[in-house]
């Protein structure tokens, strides 16, 4: 990741939770101080929540720190290992993809309901899903081909 689209994603990441502070704590402070119920904060709250969490998935998670099973994985020699990884990572992007035209859909109907009191399409807090999507399969195809890569190189070597 390049650094000015290193700094937008964390920029996007920041922005994303101070929202979503500062809509709890304007929701605390009207309510319990003040006597009022104000429901756009509170949906100002969750909506950031919800695209905030998916947002730092997608990007701020290495795969590594994806749930994995590595028992029968970490007992595999250095190229088993390599593998699985060329396998895993091929199936899992592969299941990611297939998954997209449903979501695609799901995000349209979703467009066609609003929220309660801001009255914005729901399409947009669930279109941070088909994003995540797409970017995590191309991150696990990005990390077969790397391990491709490698098994060939290691094979070169060998010979």
């Amino acid at each position: 990741m390049n650094k000015s689209f290193g700094f937008a994603v964390r920029l996007v990441s920041v922005s994303l939770f101070v929202a979503m502070f500062f809509a709890v704590f304007l929701q605390v402070i009207l309510r319990y101080f003040l006597g009022l119920s104000v429901g756009a904060a509170v949906e100002i709250a969750l909506n950031s929540f919800v695209f905030g969490a998916w947002w730092a998935i997608i990007w701020h998670l290495s795969l590594r720190e994806h749930v994995n099973f590595d028992v029968v994985y970490s007992r595999l020699p250095e190229r088993g290992q390599i593998i699985c990884r060329i396998v895993s990572g091929i199936v899992v992007a592969g299941l990611l993809l297939s998954a997209l035209p449903a979501a695609i859909r799901y995000v349209e109907v979703m467009g066609r309901i609003t929220t309660g009191v801001l009255k914005m399409p729901l399409s947009w807090v669930y279109s941070i899903f088909v994003v995540f999507l797409v970017v995590v399969s191309f991150r696990f195809a990005y990390e077969s081909l790397l391990a491709m890569r490698k098994l060939f190189r290691r094979g070169e070597n060998a010979s």
